[in-house]
This record gives C-alpha cells, sequence and structure tokens, in this order.
C-alpha cells in the first residue's frame, strides 16, 4: 500500500511540473556552434573545424572539416553527453573526440582526438562569426 501512495505522489508530481511548463535546467554551456581547433601530430599541425547543431529531438549531431587535407562535411555520426563529458564519434574515421566542457570556460574544449590506437591532445573554441 506505501508503494502505491508513492506511486500516486509521483505520478501527480509529474503531471504538476508538465502542466506547469517545467522543463530541466540548461547544462550552463551551450554546445552548437563551429569549433576550431589544431590538431599537432608531430609531422604536421591540422586545423579542424568542428560543427555541431542541436536535433528536434534535442539530441545533437556534428560534422569535421580537414582544410587542410580538403576534408568537409565528415559525418560524426555519435555525439554522447554524460554531465560535461563529451564524445563525438565518427565509424567513418574509426576516431573522434573526448573532452569535458567547463562551466568557467564554455567556449572552449581542452581534450583529445583519439586514432588508430593513438590519442592526442586537443583544444577547440568556439568561433563567433562576425556579424
Amino acid at each position: 500500500m506505501k508503494s502505491r501512495s508513492r506511486f500516486l505522489v509521483a505520478i501527480a508530481l509529474a503531471t504538476l511540473l508538465v502542466a506547469s511548463g517545467f522543463s530541466p535546467p540548461d547544462r550552463g554551456f551551450p554546445l552548437e556552434g563551429e569549433w576550431h581547433g589544431t590538431l599537432v601530430t608531430g609531422q604536421v599541425d591540422l586545423p579542424l573545424v568542428l560543427h555541431i547543431s542541436r536535433n528536434e529531438d534535442d539530441t545533437f549531431k556534428a560534422t569535421l572539416d580537414s582544410p587542410a587535407q580538403q576534408a568537409f562535411g565528415i559525418a560524426m555520426d555519435t555525439v554522447e553527453i554524460d554531465g560535461h563529458k563529451i564524445r563525438i564519434w565518427s565509424s567513418q574515421l574509426q576516431g573522434g573526440f573526448t573532452t569535458e566542457v567547463s562551466d568557467e570556460k564554455p567556449d572552449e574544449m581542452d581534450g583529445a582526438w583519439e586514432q588508430g590506437g593513438m590519442s592526442l591532445p586537443l583544444k577547440v573554441t568556439r568561433h563567433i562569426a562576425d556579424s
């Protein structure tokens, strides 16, 4: 009987929250945008651009540009967010970017590019377009 009462209270609270227009708080950092960084491989410096946007279902999608390699719009088919941890992965490249976002520096992501069993540091910053 006690568990049924708890269940009914939970349903009533959920209904009240939905009716009041409650939505969960934002993470405190906007992920959408154009993120620029340079991957230093030891042999060559590769400028990279990550394009991240939000889908209608509130998930994210991303593509990658590597201008020095004339590679644009590479599909990053996984964008996983777990708290402040972010993983952006491409099955095509068999690699991707892992990072943690800081509330103090929401326009920077300092992490690692992982590919082919290697991990290299990669820091990207949000590019703000000139108006």
